[in-house]
């Protein structure tokens, strides 16, 4: 027990970098390749075929899935959909805030909205 106490800094130390390590590893080393990425960069299982021959392919059959989908239009016929009502209110016409939302309360800044610096740039310049 002795030896917990005397060396408690060095064991804290060590579990710190191992969870560090660990979590290097989880997420950004070898850990963090999922099943995608690793496909796509294994050539060697693909029999001489591109891998962008293989991506195109893919999403070819994604595009042929895609329009083989038909719409049943009848859902927009339905006496439920026909009850719904339109229940928004116009939004009526307000007076435009101010020139500069950013200025001073006090209103200094709405008077002159363009600045000079031209006395700025030439004690710069100096």
């Amino acid at each position: 027990m002795n030896i917990l106490i005397k060396f408690k800094g060095i064991f804290i130390v060590a579990i710190i970098c191992i969870g560090a390590f660990a979590g290097y590893y989880y997420f950004l080393g070898e850990g963090s390749q999922s099943a995608g990425s690793s496909y796509l960069t294994s050539t060697a299982s693909t029999g001489g075929v591109s891998e962008a021959e293989i991506l195109g392919a893919e999403i070819g059959k994604a595009i042929r899935e895609v329009d083989a989908l038909k719409l049943d239009k009848s859902i927009f016929n339905h006496p439920i959909l026909n009850r719904l009502e339109d229940r928004d209110k116009a939004i009526t016409p307000q007076d435009e805030g101010r020139k500069n939302p950013f200025a001073p309360l006090n209103g200094q800044a709405d008077e002159d909205d363009d600045v000079d610096l031209s006395g700025l740039i030439d004690s710069l310049s100096n």
